[in-house]
């Protein structure tokens, strides 16, 4: 996504004292998009912004809690996850450095959530509370309006990342849930050589599957000349046959 110039220098040199620094640090996401280093200390007192790290595994939101704060990922990953009634965990998104999470939920009139939100990784996250985000304070600053054009743009995106879990999960084999899935990456990062940022295990919870079974049809898919991998990285090859 791109970022006007002044922006660009924020994010990358950083100069001045720590307070500016980390101000400068947060202008890296898409939700501050067109605002400057300098608004960016004021949004923070207007928005009532805090920062909290979260521990590998933690459990940052549960599910049917009160959403009240936007999260800025400012270190990290976050997997959005929905459990069912046996205790099955299902991955249905998830988050990276600078992504954005719990705003689909926040601008509902029952704002609770419908699922956990976990660090998948150690993390740091800034809090924004949505009700300052919301409503504009009295100096109608413009940074103000440009935050929220920039929240309803990523939520429209946020949108789009659920579409490709639907196309993903409702092919009707587990094969065509990995060729679905690798090649929506390939698409992403304009290479048949990809890099994946889940891990086996969280692959196949992405993909509603088990572990086992998703590294059995890996091999074989491999072994057909599919597709070729080592750990997180995938190479794309042949193109599966139409009847796959």
């Amino acid at each position: 996504m791109k970022k006007n110039e002044n922006n660009h220098r924020s994010c990358c040199a950083g100069s001045g004292n720590p307070e500016q620094l980390q101000h400068e640090r947060y202008l890296c996401s898409p939700l501050f998009e067109d605002i400057t280093a300098e608004d960016m200390q004021k949004l923070m007192g207007c928005m009532k912004g805090f920062r909290r790290s979260h521990h590998k595994g933690e459990i940052i939101l549960m599910e049917e809690e009160t959403v009240q704060y936007i999260g800025v990922i400012l270190k990290g990953t976050i997997h959005m996850v929905k459990e069912d009634i046996w205790g099955g965990k299902t991955i249905l998104a998830y988050m990276q450095q600078n992504e954005i999470f719990g705003e689909t939920f926040v601008v509902q009139r029952d704002n609770h959530s419908d699922v956990s939100f976990v660090a998948a990784t150690e993390c740091e996250v800034l809090y924004l509370s949505f009700d300052h985000i919301l409503h504009t304070c009295m100096n109608q600053c413009m940074f103000h309006h440009i935050l929220i054009e920039n929240l309803f743009r990523l939520m429209g995106e946020k949108n789009g990342q659920l579409m490709e879990k639907i196309q993903v999960t409702s092919q009707s084999t587990l094969r065509n849930k990995i060729l679905k899935y690798l090649s929506i990456q390939s698409q992403k990062q304009k290479s048949r050589y990809i890099t994946l940022s889940l891990n086996r295990t969280e692959m196949a919870n992405y993909l509603s599957t088990n572990r086992s079974s998703m590294t059995r049809e890996l091999s074989a898919m491999r072994e057909e000349g599919l597709l070729d991998y080592d750990r997180n990285t995938f190479v794309l090859k042949n193109p599966p046959r139409k009847n796959e």
